[in-house]
């Protein structure tokens, strides 16, 4: 294995240790996290989906996919606070990932190592990072999105990235996920929700 690549995988592995060590030993410390937590487990256990509940009341300021990804790591690790800040930890790695492929790309192996280590010695970024708020799944979104449109004009729509991409299944699979949340902030305030998932929209 060359030097560079033993590197890589050793930056990635500390970054790793900067987003996942004791990630659960603090109490919920702000109101969002908090916030976002406790709609969580109200899915978890109503078991509504498509209705998310804080003090028992409604609530469709924010997209779902937070909640639903709670839902998911509730479900897993049990309701508590390591399981509340482990989608926001997982997405910023998923961030540092597509910087370096993207640095990469742009430029070559150094710039991109060099751009996970700025990211990972960002204090704000590991510490939003750290708590359950919507800050870094919403990063690696947005940052995932310009680099699949920047892979797909450095490709020229080759045969290779259409293979890459599963002939455009998973560009479909974010279309989904996108329009879904789209549809959902176009109906919150609403007090009864009926939702169907239907090429990638969602009516009520």
């Amino acid at each position: 294995m060359k030097l560079k690549n033993v590197l890589t995988v050793v930056i990635f592995l500390f970054f790793g240790f900067l987003l996942f060590y004791k990630l659960g030993d603090n109490y919920l410390s702000n109101w969002d996290e908090a916030w976002y937590a406790d709609i969580g487990r109200s899915m978890v256990r109503t078991g509504n989906l498509f209705t998310p509940l804080f003090n028992q009341e409604t609530f469709f300021e924010k997209p779902p996919l937070y909640y639903w990804l709670l839902f998911g790591f509730f479900n897993i690790f049990g309701i508590n606070e390591f399981a509340a800040r482990f989608p926001s930890a997982i997405a910023a790695l998923g961030t540092g990932i597509l910087v370096f492929l993207l640095g990469q790309q742009l430029f070559k192996r150094d710039i991109a190592i060099a751009s996970v280590l700025v990211l990972a010695s960002t204090i704000g970024f590991l510490y939003r990072s750290r708590t359950g708020n919507l800050d870094s799944v919403l990063s690696f979104f947005i940052l995932a999105t310009i680099y699949s449109f920047f892979m797909r004009l450095l490709l020229n729509l080759s045969a290779d990235f259409e293979k890459l991409c599963c002939r455009g299944h998973i560009l479909k699979l974010i279309s989904l996920i996108f329009g879904s949340q789209w549809h959902y902030l176009h109906i919150r305030g609403k007090t009864k929700v009926g939702v169907n998932i239907v090429m990638g929209k969602i009516f009520s």
